[in-house]
């Protein structure tokens, strides 16, 4: 992190041959295109277009919105099949649910970088940015 705006110019300039025209005020990310720019813009605005009852954070869409007050619920409505356990969110029951997988399930996709083994793809897909800088 720099510690100023004159700063952030300069090493853009100087590391990545970027002259800045733009600053978002919001975040302090700098762009060298408008349109660019004003994209960005829109997206902040667009967060805070649906925000939670209970804690007051902004959201781009109702759906993740709904997802998050979730996490303010005592509801548990995601239940395992297998052993009974809940959950407030869908994705958590998934995670979950990959610890009842027989061995021979968990684990199967390897990093063909390292010796580390994920049990999603995504995971894999995730990890291997690592190697990729």
């Amino acid at each position: 992190e720099l510690p100023n705006v004159d700063e952030l110019r300069l090493h853009h300039a100087n590391e990545h041959k970027q002259e800045t025209r733009y600053m978002c005020l919001y975040c302090s990310k700098l762009f060298i295109v408008f349109s660019g720019f004003m994209t960005h813009l829109k997206r902040h605005r667009n967060a805070l277009k649906y925000n939670c009852s209970d804690c007051g954070k902004g959201f781009s869409n109702k759906k993740v919105l709904e997802t998050h007050r979730m996490t303010h619920s005592d509801l548990r409505p995601y239940v395992c099949q297998e052993c009974g356990k809940s959950f407030r969110q869908q994705n958590a029951l998934y995670i979950h649910t990959r610890c009842h997988l027989p061995d021979s399930e968990k684990d199967k996709y390897p990093c063909d970088q390292c010796n580390k083994r994920f049990s999603t793809k995504p995971n894999l897909v995730t990890h291997m940015r690592i190697h990729t800088g």
